[in-house]
C-alpha cells in the first residue's frame, strides 16, 4: 500500500523512495499513539533503512526518525538498542545546525528519557 502511495505522488527513483520513508514514518507515528509498539517499530526501521539507503548515515531527517525509534525500544524494555539509536540522533543534530531546534529537542528528549529508563532499570 506504502509502495502504491509513494507512486501516485508522481515522484522519482530516491525522491520517490524518500516519500515512501516519510510514509512509513508517519504511519510509525500513528501505530505508536495507538499503543502499537512493535508494529511501530518494525515502521520505523524501515524508514530508518530507506533513509540510509537513499541519502546516507546523513539525512537530516533520520535524527527524528531515530529518536522516535529509540523512544519506542525504550518503551519496550530494549534499553541497549534504544540509547544506540538516540545517541545516533543528538549526533546527527550536532553535526548539522542547519537541523531545526525542535527537532534537538525531540532528540536530545529521547536520550535523557532512554538515560533516565536506564538508570532506573541498573538499580
Amino acid at each position: 500500500m506504502l509502495q502504491t502511495i509513494a507512486c501516485h505522488h508522481g515522484k522519482d527513483g530516491w525522491q520517490r523512495q524518500l516519500a515512501q520513508a516519510n510514509l512509513h514514518y508517519w504511519l510509525a507515528g500513528i501505530l505508536h499513539g495507538k499503543g502499537k509498539s512493535r508494529e511501530a517499530e518494525i515502521e520505523y526501521r524501515e524508514a530508518i533503512e530507506i533513509g540510509k539507503r537513499e541519502v546516507g548515515s546523513d539525512y537530516l531527517d533520520l535524527s527524528g526518525m531515530l529518536a522516535a525509534l529509540a523512544i519506542v525500544l525504550a518503551e519496550q524494555g530494549k534499553l541497549t538498542e534504544a540509547r544506540q539509536h538516540a545517541e545516533q540522533a543528538v549526533d546527527i543534530c550536532q553535526r548539522h545546525p542547519e537541523i531545526p531546534p525542535d527537532e534537538r529537542r525531540d532528540a536530545e528528549n529521547a536520550l535523557r528519557k532512554v538515560m533516565k529508563n536506564w538508570r532506573r532499570s541498573r538499580g
